[in-house]
C-alpha cells in the first residue's frame, strides 16, 4: 500500500509538471488548466468538460466556466433545441439529436430547418446540416453519434460543444460548431473549433454537409458548382436558391455535389474513401452538398474554419449577397452580429444581477428575441419540434407584455398589430388556442380555451400605460370590440365567462384518454377580469364612455361569481379555504384540486379580498410545493410521468412536478400581498430557476423532474414558460415592473 502511495505522488507531480509547462495562453486567472495532458487517460473520460475550446466558450463575467457542465453521458438532459432569426425575413431551426430521454438518436445534431419569408416561410432550404471528421487514421462518420451541449450566448452565437462520440470523447480532438445568423443579413455562419489537445501535431479531415428537403413528387432540384462565384448552389424551386459557399477556413479543399444517400453522396465519399470526387452538378429529388477540409493543428491549439449558407429568392440575388459577403471576414460579420445583439439589449430594462442570474437573464431575452416571427411579429412557444413551431395565443399575449415590460416596445408593438389581425374563432368566439409561427394562420389544437381573450385585453393597456402609444389602440380597435364583446354577451353562467379547457388544455383525462367536459376554470375567470377591466380602461382612452360603463359593470359581476362560485370555504380538514380549480360546465360541481394557476385571482385583482388571497396562496404552497421552491400544476398531475399524452414518454419520476410558469405565478402572488416582505422567497424562487436551467444556463422547459431535478427536455427551451416568466419576475422583484394587474397600472 505505501508503495502504491509513492507512485501515485510521483505520478501526480509528474503531471502538474507537464501542467506547467503548457503555453501561458491555456491558463486563466492565474491558475494552469491541467485538463487534457499528452496521455489520453483523462479524455476516456465521457465527455469530459476540460476542452481548452470549450473554455473558450463562456457567459459574461465567467458565469458558464464557473458553472461547469461536468460529465456527458448516457442520462445527460441537453438542451435538444433552438432557433435564430435574422430579425428580418429568415428563420433557422436547429435540433440536437435527441428530443427526449427515452429517445435514440433520430438525427444527426444541426440545422433542421432554414426559411425564407419570401414564399411566407413555406418551405426550408435545409433538412440536414451537420458534419462527419476524420482524426488521423480514425474516421468518425456516422453524424447522428454527436452529442453535446448547446448554448446560447448574448452576443448572438449558439456554440454546440460536442461533447461525445458514440457516448465517449474523440482522443486528441476537441470540436466546437457555432451558427451565426447576423441581424439584418440573409446568410448564416457555421465556425467550426477544432483544438488538439495533445503534444505532438495532429491531421484533421472535416466534411461540412447540407442536405436539401426532398422535392415533391416528379420534381427535382439541381445543384452545382458556381465556377465564377465559387460557391456550391442549389435550387429548390424557381423561388428558392440556396448557396453553399466556403469563404474561409485553411488547408485542402475538396467539395462533392450528389444525392442526398448512397455512392454519389458526400458523406459517403467522406466515408469510403476519405475524399471528395469533385463532382460539379447533380440533379435529384434530394441534393447534398459537401465540402472538405484538411488542416494540421499544432500542440495545444486550434483552429477555426468557416463556411456560409444563403438563401434568396432568385439566382441574381444569391450572386448579390455572395458579393456581400466576400467584402469582409468571418470575424468581422461575427463582430457586426454581436454589436446588433448588444445595442439591441442596451436598449431594454437592466436590473442588478450576479453573474449566473445576468446571464440567465440576457440568454433568455436573446431567445424570447429570436422567438419571434420576424416578419408577423407572433412568438412561437417552444423551439422544441415536438410542439411544431406553434404559437400558443396565451403564451404569445404573455411573451408581448413581457418584451413591454423589459423595456422593448417595439417587438411588443409589433405583436399587438398581429394581433389585431389574428383569425378568431366562428362567430367571434375567442381567439384559436394556436396559430402557425410561420404563416399566422390557425393551427388545430385542443380548443375553446378563452384565457387568452382576457390576456389580449389586458396587453393592449399594458403597452399604452407603459409607453403611451395609441397607435396599436386605434389599429386594434375591432379586434378589442369583439374580444369584449365576447365576455360581455355571454353572461348567463350565473356570471362566470363561458367554460373552457385552459390553462392546462386537458379535453381528454389523461389516465384514461375518455373526454372530458370544459368547466370554468378560475384561470380564465381570473384572466377574464383582467380583461374586462382593461377593456373599460380602453374604451375610455378612446372616448366610448359606454362601452367603458358595460365593461366595467360584466367586470364586477364576473369577479363576485368568483367569490360565489369558486370559492371552497374552511372545513375542519383544511387549514384555510381557497379557490377551487374549476366548477365543471355540466354537473355544476367543483374540481377541488388544489391548481398552481389559480394564484392568477391574486395578481389580476379578481380576488379584492385580502383575507381570502392570503389562505388561498398559504393553501397552494403547502399542497403544490416541490423541490423547495417549486410548485406544480395541480395535484395529482400525471403529465410527463404516465399520462397517455406524453410526448416523450415517462421524463420525471413522479407525478405532479414542478413547472416554472406555476413556481413564477406563486412569486407574482406573493409580490402582490407581501410587496418588499416577499423578496427573500422570491429571491430563492428565482434562484430555483437558475438551479433549475437547462445545461449551462438555459431557458428549460415546461417542467423539471421532482425527483431529479433534471429538465423535461419535451418543450425545452420554452419561451415564456420559463425564459419570459423569469425576466418578468426579475423585474417585478426589483420593482421595475409591476404585476399582470390592470390596477397596478
Amino acid at each position: 500500500l505505501l508503495l502504491l502511495l509513492l507512485l501515485l505522488l510521483l505520478l501526480l507531480l509528474l503531471l502538474l509538471a507537464v501542467c506547467d509547462m503548457r503555453p501561458s495562453r491555456l491558463r486563466r486567472r492565474g491558475v494552469a488548466l491541467c485538463a487534457v495532458l499528452a496521455c489520453a487517460a483523462v479524455l476516456a473520460t465521457a465527455g469530459a468538460a476540460d476542452c481548452p475550446v470549450f473554455d473558450k466558450f463562456d457567459l459574461p463575467n465567467g458565469a458558464l466556466a464557473a458553472r461547469r457542465l461536468g460529465e456527458f453521458n448516457a442520462d445527460t438532459r441537453p438542451l435538444p433545441s433552438f432557433a435564430l432569426t435574422n430579425w428580418k425575413d429568415l428563420i433557422l431551426t436547429w435540433s440536437g439529436p435527441r428530443d427526449n430521454p427515452n429517445s435514440p438518436p433520430v438525427r444527426p445534431t444541426g440545422v433542421t430547418g432554414f426559411f425564407s419569408a419570401s414564399d411566407t416561410y413555406t418551405a426550408s432550404a435545409v433538412a440536414q446540416d451537420t458534419f462527419a471528421l476524420l482524426v488521423g487514421d480514425t474516421m468518425y462518420g456516422e453524424p447522428m453519434k454527436w452529442d453535446g451541449d448547446a448554448q446560447m450566448f448574448p452576443d448572438g452565437r449558439f456554440a454546440t460543444l460536442m461533447r461525445v462520440y458514440n457516448g465517449s470523447s474523440v482522443p486528441g480532438v476537441c470540436v466546437a460548431r457555432s451558427f451565426f445568423l447576423p441581424p439584418q443579413e440573409e446568410f448564416y455562419i457555421v465556425e467550426y473549433n477544432l483544438g488538439n489537445t495533445l503534444n505532438t501535431p495532429i491531421t484533421v479531415s472535416i466534411l461540412d454537409y447540407t442536405v436539401a428537403p426532398a422535392a415533391v413528387a416528379s420534381t427535382t432540384q439541381t445543384g452545382y458548382y458556381d465556377e465564377t462565384n465559387d460557391i456550391l448552389r442549389v435550387t429548390i424551386s424557381p423561388s428558392a436558391h440556396y448557396a453553399y459557399g466556403v469563404f474561409g477556413g485553411t488547408g485542402d479543399v475538396e467539395y462533392q455535389i450528389g444525392d442526398a444517400t448512397g455512392n454519389s453522396s458526400p458523406l459517403y465519399q467522406f466515408v469510403n474513401s476519405q475524399h471528395l470526387s469533385g463532382q460539379n452538378s447533380y440533379n435529384s429529388q434530394s441534393v447534398s452538398v459537401g465540402t472538405m477540409t484538411t488542416v494540421t493543428i499544432a500542440p495545444q491549439s486550434d483552429v477555426s474554419i468557416f463556411f456560409y449558407r444563403i438563401l434568396q429568392s432568385s439566382s441574381d440575388a444569391v450572386v448579390q449577397v455572395v458579393e456581400r459577403v466576400a467584402g469582409s471576414d468571418a470575424q468581422t460579420w461575427i463582430m457586426q452580429g454581436a454589436q446588433s445583439y448588444s445595442a439591441w439589449l442596451e436598449k431594454g430594462l437592466h436590473p442588478k444581477l450576479s453573474s449566473y442570474q445576468q446571464a440567465l437573464y440576457e440568454v433568455s431575452l436573446v431567445s424570447m428575441k429570436n422567438s419571434i416571427n420576424p416578419t408577423n411579429g407572433a412568438f412561437v412557444a417552444s423551439f422544441h419540434p415536438a410542439y411544431e413551431f406553434k404559437v400558443w395565443g396565451r403564451d404569445a399575449i404573455f411573451a408581448g407584455m413581457i418584451m413591454d415590460n423589459a423595456g422593448y416596445h417595439d417587438e411588443a408593438a409589433s405583436f399587438l398589430h398581429w394581433l389585431s389581425s389574428a383569425q378568431l374563432r366562428d362567430n367571434d368566439m375567442g381567439l384559436h388556442t394556436c396559430y402557425s409561427w410561420f404563416n399566422g394562420l390557425p393551427v388545430g389544437f385542443v380548443e375553446p380555451q378563452f384565457d387568452s381573450a382576457g390576456a389580449a385585453l389586458l396587453s393592449y393597456l399594458i403597452h399604452y400605460k407603459l409607453t403611451g402609444d395609441m397607435e396599436p389602440i386605434t389599429a386594434g380597435i375591432n379586434m378589442i370590440h369583439r374580444l369584449e364583446d365576447f365576455f360581455i354577451d355571454n353572461d348567463d353562467y350565473d356570471g362566470l365567462v363561458p367554460p373552457d379547457y385552459s390553462i392546462w388544455e386537458e379535453s381528454s383525462d389523461g389516465h384514461t384518454g375518455l373526454p372530458l367536459d370544459p368547466s370554468h376554470f378560475t384561470f380564465t375567470q381570473a384572466m377574464a377580469y383582467a380583461g374586462l377591466y382593461s377593456a373599460s380602461q380602453l374604451e375610455l382612452l378612446v372616448g366610448d364612455s359606454g362601452r367603458a360603463k358595460a365593461a366595467q359593470s360584466r367586470a364586477e359581476s364576473l369577479r363576485q361569481a368568483i367569490e360565489t362560485l369558486l370559492w371552497v370555504p374552511e372545513k375542519s380538514n383544511m387549514d384555510g379555504g381557497y379557490y377551487c380549480r374549476s366548477l365543471n360546465a355540466t354537473s355544476k360541481q367543483p374540481d377541488l384540486r388544489h391548481d398552481g394557476s389559480t394564484v392568477a385571482v391574486v395578481w389580476t385583482g379578481a380576488s379584492q379580498n385580502t383575507s381570502r388571497s392570503t389562505s388561498h396562496l398559504k393553501q397552494i404552497i403547502s399542497t403544490l410545493t416541490k423541490l423547495e421552491y417549486g410548485i406544480a400544476r395541480y395535484e395529482g398531475d400525471p403529465f410527463f410521468y404516465n399520462s397517455v399524452f406524453n410526448p416523450g414518454g415517462q421524463e420525471v419520476g413522479a407525478e405532479s412536478p414542478p413547472w416554472p410558469v406555476v413556481s413564477m405565478f406563486t412569486a407574482w402572488a406573493e409580490i402582490t400581498l407581501y410587496e418588499q416582505a416577499a423578496a427573500p422567497t422570491v429571491d430563492a424562487r428565482l434562484q430555483w430557476m437558475l438551479d433549475h436551467s437547462a445545461r449551462g444556463i438555459m431557458p428549460a422547459g415546461e417542467a423539471v423532474d421532482g425527483v431529479s431535478g433534471q429538465i423535461v427536455m419535451s418543450s425545452c427551451p420554452d419561451l415564456y414558460e420559463f425564459a419570459g416568466v423569469y425576466i418578468w419576475t426579475v423585474l417585478m422583484e426589483q420593482g421595475l415592473a409591476p404585476t399582470p394587474n390592470p390596477h397596478a397600472f
